[in-house]
Protein backbone atom coordinates (compact mmCIF):
# COMPACT_ATOMS: atom_id res chain seq x y z
CA UNK A 1 0.00 0.00 0.00
CA UNK A 2 1.61 3.33 -1.32
CA UNK A 3 0.82 6.19 1.09
CA UNK A 4 1.29 10.11 0.31
CA UNK A 5 4.40 10.77 2.48
CA UNK A 6 3.24 14.29 3.76
CA UNK A 7 0.84 12.20 6.13
CA UNK A 8 2.92 9.73 7.51
CA UNK A 9 4.32 12.62 10.03
CA UNK A 10 0.87 13.63 11.44
CA UNK A 11 -1.03 13.08 15.01
CA UNK A 12 -3.91 10.85 15.20
CA UNK A 13 -5.93 9.96 18.02
CA UNK A 14 -8.31 6.24 18.21
CA UNK A 15 -11.79 6.88 18.87
CA UNK A 16 -12.82 3.57 19.26
CA UNK A 17 -11.81 0.22 18.95
CA UNK A 18 -11.39 -0.69 15.20
CA UNK A 19 -12.03 -4.56 13.12
CA UNK A 20 -8.94 -3.98 10.20
CA UNK A 21 -9.28 -7.29 9.33
CA UNK A 22 -10.10 -6.33 5.39
CA UNK A 23 -6.39 -4.81 5.77
CA UNK A 24 -4.47 -7.61 4.24
CA UNK A 25 -1.30 -4.98 4.25
CA UNK A 26 0.69 -3.24 7.32
CA UNK A 27 0.11 1.15 6.87
CA UNK A 28 3.96 0.97 4.60
CA UNK A 29 6.58 4.17 4.92
CA UNK A 30 8.30 5.49 8.18
CA UNK A 31 5.64 7.00 9.97
CA UNK A 32 7.15 9.35 12.03
CA UNK A 33 3.71 11.14 13.68
CA UNK A 34 2.20 10.16 16.82
CA UNK A 35 -0.45 7.65 17.27
CA UNK A 36 -2.37 8.04 19.89
CA UNK A 37 -4.55 4.46 20.90
CA UNK A 38 -6.53 5.93 23.92
CA UNK A 39 -6.43 2.29 25.22
CA UNK A 40 -8.31 1.32 22.37
CA UNK A 41 -7.71 -2.07 19.97
CA UNK A 42 -7.15 -2.80 16.69
CA UNK A 43 -8.17 -6.01 14.98
CA UNK A 44 -5.67 -6.82 12.31
CA UNK A 45 -5.20 -10.16 9.96
CA UNK A 46 -2.73 -9.80 7.57
CA UNK A 47 -1.31 -12.35 5.48
CA UNK A 48 2.41 -11.05 3.80
CA UNK A 49 3.95 -14.13 3.48
CA UNK A 50 6.37 -12.77 1.16
CA UNK A 51 6.71 -9.24 1.96
CA UNK A 52 9.30 -8.06 4.22
CA UNK A 53 8.69 -5.25 7.24
CA UNK A 54 5.15 -6.36 8.25
CA UNK A 55 2.90 -5.75 11.04
CA UNK A 56 -0.12 -3.39 11.71
CA UNK A 57 3.05 -0.37 10.75
CA UNK A 58 5.97 -1.09 8.45
CA UNK A 59 8.31 0.73 10.48
CA UNK A 60 8.11 3.36 13.41
CA UNK A 61 10.57 6.10 11.89
CA UNK A 62 12.80 8.81 13.93
CA UNK A 63 10.13 10.66 15.74
CA UNK A 64 7.64 8.09 15.68
CA UNK A 65 5.65 7.76 18.33
CA UNK A 66 2.96 4.56 18.73
CA UNK A 67 1.58 4.73 22.48
CA UNK A 68 -1.42 3.40 24.41
CA UNK A 69 -2.65 1.12 21.78
CA UNK A 70 -3.59 -2.71 22.02
CA UNK A 71 -2.62 -4.85 19.26
CA UNK A 72 -4.68 -8.20 18.17
CA UNK A 73 -5.16 -10.75 15.50
CA UNK A 74 -2.24 -12.38 13.46
CA UNK A 75 0.14 -11.21 11.12
CA UNK A 76 2.25 -13.38 8.56
CA UNK A 77 5.36 -12.49 6.55
CA UNK A 78 8.30 -12.81 5.69
CA UNK A 79 11.59 -10.82 7.27
CA UNK A 80 10.97 -8.05 9.91
CA UNK A 81 7.90 -8.91 10.91
CA UNK A 82 6.32 -8.46 14.30
CA UNK A 83 2.67 -7.83 15.77
CA UNK A 84 3.18 -3.93 16.12
CA UNK A 85 5.48 -3.08 13.08
CA UNK A 86 8.17 -4.75 11.10
CA UNK A 87 10.50 -2.58 11.96
CA UNK A 88 11.31 -0.03 15.20
CA UNK A 89 14.06 3.14 13.60
CA UNK A 90 16.49 4.73 15.29
CA UNK A 91 14.20 7.02 17.17
CA UNK A 92 11.21 5.56 17.06
CA UNK A 93 9.29 4.50 19.98
CA UNK A 94 6.28 2.12 20.81
CA UNK A 95 5.53 2.84 24.29
CA UNK A 96 2.36 1.56 26.65
CA UNK A 97 1.14 -0.86 24.02
CA UNK A 98 0.58 -4.61 24.06
CA UNK A 99 0.66 -7.28 21.32
CA UNK A 100 -2.03 -9.94 21.57
CA UNK A 101 -0.96 -11.31 18.29
CA UNK A 102 0.56 -14.34 16.76
CA UNK A 103 3.04 -13.66 14.52
CA UNK A 104 4.86 -15.83 11.72
CA UNK A 105 7.96 -15.05 9.85
CA UNK A 106 10.84 -15.88 8.67
CA UNK A 107 14.35 -13.74 10.17
CA UNK A 108 13.81 -10.90 12.88
CA UNK A 109 10.66 -11.74 13.94
CA UNK A 110 9.14 -10.54 17.21
CA UNK A 111 5.68 -10.02 19.27
CA UNK A 112 6.08 -6.75 19.03
CA UNK A 113 8.80 -5.83 16.67
CA UNK A 114 10.44 -7.97 14.00
CA UNK A 115 14.01 -5.41 14.48
CA UNK A 116 13.90 -3.01 16.92
CA UNK A 117 16.46 -0.12 16.87
CA UNK A 118 14.53 2.56 18.85
CA UNK A 119 12.76 1.88 22.18
CA UNK A 120 10.16 -0.37 23.28
CA UNK A 121 9.14 -0.08 26.96
CA UNK A 122 5.94 -0.71 29.31
CA UNK A 123 4.31 -2.78 26.68
CA UNK A 124 3.77 -6.81 26.89
CA UNK A 125 2.74 -9.33 24.09
CA UNK A 126 0.93 -12.47 24.59
CA UNK A 127 0.87 -13.93 20.99
CA UNK A 128 2.71 -17.10 20.31
CA UNK A 129 5.34 -16.17 17.90
CA UNK A 130 7.75 -18.64 15.57
CA UNK A 131 10.06 -18.06 12.53
CA UNK A 132 13.47 -18.81 11.42
CA UNK A 133 16.26 -17.40 12.62
CA UNK A 134 16.27 -14.37 15.58
CA UNK A 135 12.82 -14.73 16.77
CA UNK A 136 11.78 -13.18 19.92
CA UNK A 137 8.68 -12.91 21.80
CA UNK A 138 9.12 -9.12 21.67
CA UNK A 139 11.73 -8.30 19.52
CA UNK A 140 13.68 -10.70 17.05
CA UNK A 141 16.46 -8.57 16.73
CA UNK A 142 17.38 -5.38 19.99
CA UNK A 143 20.07 -3.48 18.01
CA UNK A 144 22.93 -1.01 19.51
CA UNK A 145 21.44 2.03 20.76
CA UNK A 146 18.20 0.30 20.98
CA UNK A 147 16.59 -0.70 24.52
CA UNK A 148 13.85 -2.88 25.56
CA UNK A 149 12.20 -2.11 29.05
CA UNK A 150 9.68 -2.67 31.70
CA UNK A 151 8.20 -5.00 29.26
CA UNK A 152 7.07 -8.89 29.26
CA UNK A 153 6.43 -11.82 27.01
CA UNK A 154 3.99 -14.63 28.14
CA UNK A 155 3.72 -16.37 24.27
CA UNK A 156 5.46 -19.13 23.27
CA UNK A 157 8.28 -18.83 21.01
CA UNK A 158 9.68 -21.17 18.78
CA UNK A 159 12.55 -21.33 16.04
CA UNK A 160 15.62 -22.72 14.86
CA UNK A 161 18.08 -20.38 15.53
CA UNK A 162 18.16 -17.54 17.65
CA UNK A 163 15.12 -18.29 19.64
CA UNK A 164 14.35 -16.32 23.22
CA UNK A 165 11.86 -15.23 25.59
CA UNK A 166 12.21 -11.56 25.17
CA UNK A 167 14.65 -11.19 21.77
CA UNK A 168 16.31 -14.31 19.53
CA UNK A 169 19.64 -11.75 19.40
CA UNK A 170 20.52 -8.49 21.47
CA UNK A 171 23.08 -7.06 18.99
CA UNK A 172 24.80 -4.12 21.17
CA UNK A 173 20.97 -2.72 23.00
CA UNK A 174 19.99 -2.65 26.33
CA UNK A 175 17.60 -4.65 28.17
CA UNK A 176 16.20 -4.25 31.31
CA UNK A 177 13.46 -5.12 33.93
CA UNK A 178 11.90 -7.69 31.96
CA UNK A 179 10.38 -11.57 32.00
CA UNK A 180 9.29 -14.01 29.72
CA UNK A 181 7.09 -16.79 30.76
CA UNK A 182 6.60 -18.98 27.85
CA UNK A 183 7.66 -21.98 26.04
CA UNK A 184 10.88 -21.04 24.11
CA UNK A 185 11.81 -23.66 21.59
CA UNK A 186 15.05 -23.81 19.14
CA UNK A 187 17.58 -25.51 17.89
CA UNK A 188 20.85 -23.51 18.74
CA UNK A 189 21.32 -20.32 20.67
CA UNK A 190 17.97 -20.77 22.71
CA UNK A 191 17.35 -18.57 25.81
CA UNK A 192 14.66 -18.05 28.25
CA UNK A 193 15.24 -14.37 27.78
CA UNK A 194 17.70 -13.40 24.68
CA UNK A 195 18.69 -16.84 22.16
CA UNK A 196 22.27 -15.24 21.14
CA UNK A 197 23.43 -12.06 23.50
CA UNK A 198 26.45 -11.06 20.50
CA UNK A 199 27.10 -7.06 22.77
CA UNK A 200 24.65 -5.20 24.89
CA UNK A 201 23.82 -5.22 27.94
CA UNK A 202 21.09 -7.77 30.07
CA UNK A 203 20.53 -7.16 33.72
CA UNK A 204 17.73 -7.10 36.29
CA UNK A 205 15.32 -8.97 34.08
CA UNK A 206 13.83 -12.57 34.94
CA UNK A 207 12.73 -16.05 33.41
CA UNK A 208 9.66 -17.36 34.62
CA UNK A 209 9.01 -19.81 31.79
CA UNK A 210 9.57 -24.11 32.96
CA UNK A 211 10.54 -25.29 29.47
CA UNK A 212 13.32 -24.40 27.42
CA UNK A 213 14.63 -26.58 24.38
CA UNK A 214 17.06 -27.05 21.84
CA UNK A 215 19.89 -28.97 20.71
CA UNK A 216 23.06 -26.65 21.25
CA UNK A 217 24.03 -23.51 23.34
CA UNK A 218 20.52 -23.45 25.16
CA UNK A 219 20.41 -21.14 28.55
CA UNK A 220 17.71 -20.42 31.29
CA UNK A 221 18.89 -16.97 30.71
CA UNK A 222 20.86 -16.59 27.29
CA UNK A 223 22.20 -19.54 24.86
CA UNK A 224 24.99 -17.78 23.74
CA UNK A 225 26.27 -15.31 26.70
CA UNK A 226 27.77 -11.67 25.78
CA UNK A 227 27.91 -8.58 26.86
CA UNK A 228 27.39 -7.92 30.25
CA UNK A 229 25.14 -9.45 32.36
CA UNK A 230 24.42 -8.88 35.40
CA UNK A 231 21.49 -9.54 38.24
CA UNK A 232 18.91 -11.85 36.07
CA UNK A 233 17.47 -14.51 37.81
CA UNK A 234 15.93 -17.65 35.93
CA UNK A 235 12.94 -20.37 37.55
CA UNK A 236 14.39 -22.53 39.95
CA UNK A 237 14.48 -25.53 38.18
CA UNK A 238 12.94 -24.87 35.51
CA UNK A 239 13.78 -27.35 32.34
CA UNK A 240 16.32 -26.87 29.84
CA UNK A 241 16.94 -29.24 27.28
CA UNK A 242 14.38 -31.75 29.48
CA UNK A 243 16.48 -31.44 32.41
CA UNK A 244 15.89 -29.02 35.34
CA UNK A 245 19.03 -26.54 36.38
CA UNK A 246 19.90 -24.89 39.05
CA UNK A 247 22.87 -21.67 39.29
CA UNK A 248 23.22 -19.10 42.11
CA UNK A 249 25.35 -16.79 39.23
CA UNK A 250 23.45 -13.69 38.24
CA UNK A 251 25.94 -12.98 35.65
CA UNK A 252 25.63 -16.60 34.22
CA UNK A 253 23.52 -17.89 30.87
CA UNK A 254 21.04 -19.49 33.67
CA UNK A 255 21.04 -16.25 35.82
CA UNK A 256 20.45 -17.27 39.60
CA UNK A 257 18.10 -19.66 41.13
CA UNK A 258 14.44 -18.00 41.82
CA UNK A 259 12.17 -20.13 44.52
CA UNK A 260 8.92 -18.90 43.02
CA UNK A 261 8.16 -18.97 46.88
CA UNK A 262 10.18 -16.05 47.17
CA UNK A 263 8.49 -14.23 44.56
CA UNK A 264 6.56 -11.42 47.28
CA UNK A 265 6.23 -7.51 45.93
CA UNK A 266 9.18 -6.61 47.92
CA UNK A 267 11.96 -9.34 45.92
CA UNK A 268 10.65 -7.18 42.40
CA UNK A 269 11.66 -3.94 44.17
CA UNK A 270 14.75 -4.87 45.90
CA UNK A 271 15.67 -6.07 41.90
CA UNK A 272 15.48 -2.46 40.59
CA UNK A 273 11.52 -2.88 39.80
CA UNK A 274 9.33 0.18 39.95
CA UNK A 275 5.97 0.07 41.73
CA UNK A 276 4.99 3.24 39.45
CA UNK A 277 4.97 0.62 36.49
CA UNK A 278 4.35 -2.17 37.63
CA UNK A 279 1.47 -3.88 39.90
CA UNK A 280 3.30 -6.64 41.78
CA UNK A 281 1.06 -10.02 43.59
CA UNK A 282 3.15 -12.25 46.17
CA UNK A 283 3.70 -15.61 43.90
CA UNK A 284 2.70 -14.08 40.63
CA UNK A 285 4.71 -12.34 37.80
CA UNK A 286 3.97 -8.48 37.46
CA UNK A 287 1.86 -7.00 35.49
CA UNK A 288 1.74 -3.66 33.67
CA UNK A 289 0.13 -0.28 35.21
CA UNK A 290 -0.50 1.39 32.33
CA UNK A 291 -0.85 -1.16 29.45
CA UNK A 292 -4.50 -1.19 27.43
CA UNK A 293 -6.56 -4.38 28.22
CA UNK A 294 -6.06 -5.30 31.71
CA UNK A 295 -7.74 -8.02 31.80
CA UNK A 296 -5.29 -10.02 29.23
CA UNK A 297 -2.72 -9.49 31.41
CA UNK A 298 -2.17 -12.58 34.05
CA UNK A 299 -0.07 -13.21 36.92
CA UNK A 300 -0.45 -16.74 37.17
CA UNK A 301 2.76 -18.53 36.06
CA UNK A 302 2.02 -22.07 34.75
CA UNK A 303 3.64 -24.85 36.25
CA UNK A 304 6.47 -27.16 34.49
CA UNK A 305 4.38 -30.38 33.23
CA UNK A 306 6.97 -33.65 33.01
CA UNK A 307 4.91 -35.69 31.59
CA UNK A 308 3.85 -36.13 28.11
CA UNK A 309 5.12 -33.92 25.58
CA UNK A 310 4.01 -32.16 22.52
CA UNK A 311 6.11 -30.93 19.25
CA UNK A 312 7.19 -27.46 17.45
CA UNK A 313 8.49 -28.43 13.92
CA UNK A 314 10.69 -25.54 11.75
CA UNK A 315 12.58 -26.12 8.40
CA UNK A 316 11.87 -30.26 8.81
CA UNK A 317 12.80 -30.41 12.58
CA UNK A 318 10.77 -31.76 15.22
CA UNK A 319 11.35 -30.96 18.81
CA UNK A 320 10.18 -33.04 21.47
CA UNK A 321 9.17 -30.63 24.84
CA UNK A 322 7.76 -31.23 27.89
CA UNK A 323 4.20 -30.10 28.45
CA UNK A 324 3.03 -26.64 29.65
CA UNK A 325 -0.62 -25.52 30.15
CA UNK A 326 -1.07 -23.20 27.13
CA UNK A 327 -0.89 -19.94 27.69
CA UNK A 328 -3.73 -17.75 27.67
CA UNK A 329 -4.78 -17.21 24.06
CA UNK A 330 -5.28 -13.30 22.63
CA UNK A 331 -9.14 -12.22 22.99
CA UNK A 332 -10.74 -12.77 19.35
CA UNK A 333 -10.64 -8.70 19.05
CA UNK A 334 -8.83 -7.38 17.05
CA UNK A 335 4.91 8.19 16.33
CA UNK A 336 8.02 6.40 12.33
CA UNK A 337 11.47 7.00 10.88
CA UNK A 338 13.54 8.05 7.03
CA UNK A 339 15.53 5.33 7.18
CA UNK A 340 15.68 2.02 8.67
CA UNK A 341 19.05 1.42 10.90
CA UNK A 342 21.91 -0.54 9.02
CA UNK A 343 23.00 -3.83 9.94
CA UNK A 344 26.47 -3.99 9.30
CA UNK A 345 29.06 -7.13 9.70
CA UNK A 346 29.76 -6.82 13.83
CA UNK A 347 31.57 -8.70 15.95
CA UNK A 348 30.35 -9.87 19.04
CA UNK A 349 32.88 -7.48 21.11
CA UNK A 350 32.17 -4.16 18.87
CA UNK A 351 29.03 -1.87 18.61
CA UNK A 352 27.71 -1.13 15.41
CA UNK A 353 28.02 2.20 13.84
CA UNK A 354 24.98 4.37 13.25
CA UNK A 355 22.06 2.48 11.54
CA UNK A 356 21.88 3.93 7.71
CA UNK A 357 19.45 3.78 5.01
CA UNK A 358 16.82 0.82 5.64
CA UNK A 359 17.15 -0.23 2.34
CA UNK A 360 20.89 -1.18 3.22
CA UNK A 361 19.24 -4.90 4.40
CA UNK A 362 21.63 -6.99 2.85
CA UNK A 363 21.80 -9.89 5.31
CA UNK A 364 18.98 -11.69 5.44
CA UNK A 365 19.24 -15.14 6.10
CA UNK A 366 17.83 -17.24 3.69
CA UNK A 367 18.06 -20.68 6.08
CA UNK A 368 17.13 -23.15 3.30
CA UNK A 369 20.31 -24.07 2.92
CA UNK A 370 20.40 -24.05 6.66
CA UNK A 371 20.27 -27.59 7.20
CA UNK A 372 23.33 -27.49 10.17
CA UNK A 373 22.42 -27.06 13.82
CA UNK A 374 24.96 -25.48 15.26
CA UNK A 375 26.04 -28.42 17.23
CA UNK A 376 29.59 -28.75 16.03
CA UNK A 377 32.09 -29.04 18.63
CA UNK A 378 34.15 -25.98 19.91
CA UNK A 379 31.03 -23.84 19.38
CA UNK A 380 30.48 -22.92 23.19
CA UNK A 381 30.75 -19.15 22.58
CA UNK A 382 28.33 -18.54 19.82
CA UNK A 383 28.33 -17.36 16.96
CA UNK A 384 31.51 -15.77 16.98
CA UNK A 385 32.56 -19.68 15.87
CA UNK A 386 29.42 -20.33 14.48
CA UNK A 387 30.45 -22.82 11.91
CA UNK A 388 26.84 -24.17 11.55
CA UNK A 389 24.31 -21.41 12.69
CA UNK A 390 21.59 -19.93 9.91
CA UNK A 391 24.03 -18.48 7.21
CA UNK A 392 26.66 -16.02 6.72
CA UNK A 393 24.24 -13.63 8.53
CA UNK A 394 25.81 -10.69 7.22
CA UNK A 395 23.62 -7.88 8.35
CA UNK A 396 20.27 -9.77 8.68
CA UNK A 397 18.58 -7.86 11.11
CA UNK A 398 21.09 -6.68 12.79
CA UNK A 399 24.69 -7.34 12.17
CA UNK A 400 26.90 -10.48 11.02
CA UNK A 401 28.39 -13.22 13.17
CA UNK A 402 31.55 -13.01 12.41
CA UNK A 403 32.43 -16.63 12.33
CA UNK A 404 29.55 -18.05 10.97
CA UNK A 405 30.80 -19.89 7.84
CA UNK A 406 29.18 -22.61 6.19
CA UNK A 407 25.13 -22.94 6.68
CA UNK A 408 23.56 -21.37 3.96
CA UNK A 409 23.76 -18.11 2.36
CA UNK A 410 21.27 -14.88 3.40
CA UNK A 411 19.15 -13.48 0.76
CA UNK A 412 18.64 -9.91 1.36
CA UNK A 413 15.04 -8.62 1.52
CA UNK A 414 14.15 -6.61 -1.82
CA UNK A 415 14.28 -2.97 -1.65
CA UNK A 416 11.03 -1.54 0.24
CA UNK A 417 8.35 -3.00 -1.65
CA UNK A 418 6.10 -0.74 -0.16
CA UNK A 419 3.48 -3.75 -0.06
CA UNK A 420 0.82 -2.27 -2.62
CA UNK A 421 -2.27 -3.88 -2.03
CA UNK A 422 -3.79 -2.88 -5.52
CA UNK A 423 -6.45 -0.28 -6.65
CA UNK A 424 -9.07 -2.16 -4.69
CA UNK A 425 -7.42 -1.43 -1.11
CA UNK A 426 -9.90 1.48 -0.81
CA UNK A 427 -12.50 -0.33 -1.24
CA UNK A 428 -11.59 -3.28 1.27
CA UNK A 429 -11.02 -1.26 4.09
CA UNK A 430 -14.45 1.10 3.88
CA UNK A 431 -16.36 -1.55 5.36
CA UNK A 432 -14.32 -2.11 7.99
CA UNK A 433 -13.27 0.61 9.36
CA UNK A 434 -15.70 3.18 9.32
CA UNK A 435 -14.54 6.52 10.34
CA UNK A 436 -13.05 5.31 13.48
CA UNK A 437 -9.42 7.24 13.54
CA UNK A 438 -10.07 10.92 14.77
CA UNK A 439 -6.86 13.10 13.48
CA UNK A 440 -5.50 14.87 16.21
CA UNK A 441 -6.45 18.97 16.84
CA UNK A 442 -2.31 19.48 16.92
CA UNK A 443 -3.27 19.61 12.93
CA UNK A 444 -6.50 19.77 11.22
CA UNK A 445 -8.65 19.58 13.99
CA UNK A 446 -10.47 16.60 15.38
CA UNK A 447 -12.35 15.05 12.67
CA UNK A 448 -16.41 14.17 13.36
CA UNK A 449 -16.35 10.50 12.04
CA UNK A 450 -20.23 9.17 11.39
CA UNK A 451 -21.41 6.36 9.03
CA UNK A 452 -22.04 9.35 6.16
CA UNK A 453 -18.32 10.29 6.66
CA UNK A 454 -16.65 6.84 6.17
CA UNK A 455 -14.56 7.21 3.10
CA UNK A 456 -13.43 10.66 3.72
CA UNK A 457 -12.75 9.58 7.48
CA UNK A 458 -10.82 6.06 6.19
CA UNK A 459 -8.58 8.95 3.68
CA UNK A 460 -7.62 10.65 6.78
CA UNK A 461 -5.43 7.53 7.80
CA UNK A 462 -4.73 5.39 5.30
CA UNK A 463 -3.70 6.47 1.82
CA UNK A 464 -3.15 4.88 -2.11
CA UNK A 465 -2.36 6.09 -5.16
CA UNK A 466 -4.54 7.44 -7.62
Amino acid sequence: MAQNPSNLNRHFSLAADINATALNNPIGGNFTGVFEGNGHSITIAINAGSSHYVGLFSRIGSGGIVRNLEVQGSVNGNHQTGGIAGAVNSGGTITNSSSLVNVNGGQNVGGIAGVNSGLISFSFARGNVDGNSRVGGIAGTNNSGAAIQNSYSAGNVSGNHRIGGIAGENNGGAIQFVYAMGIIAGNNNVGGLVGDMSGGQLTNSVVLSGNINGSSQIGRAVGNSGGAMSFNHGRENAFVDGSPVTSNNPSSSHGADLPLATLVPLWWTNLGWVDTAWNFTTGGAPTLINAPNAGAQNSFIPPVATIASLSFGFGGLELGLPVAPPVVEPPTLPSLEDDEPAEPDYTPDMKLPEEEDDDADTDEESDDDDGDDDSGAGDSDGDSGDDNDDGNDNNDDGGSDSGDGNDGEETPPPADEGNDSGESLFEELSAGLEGMFVESAELDGIFDANEDDQAASIRGILWKNA
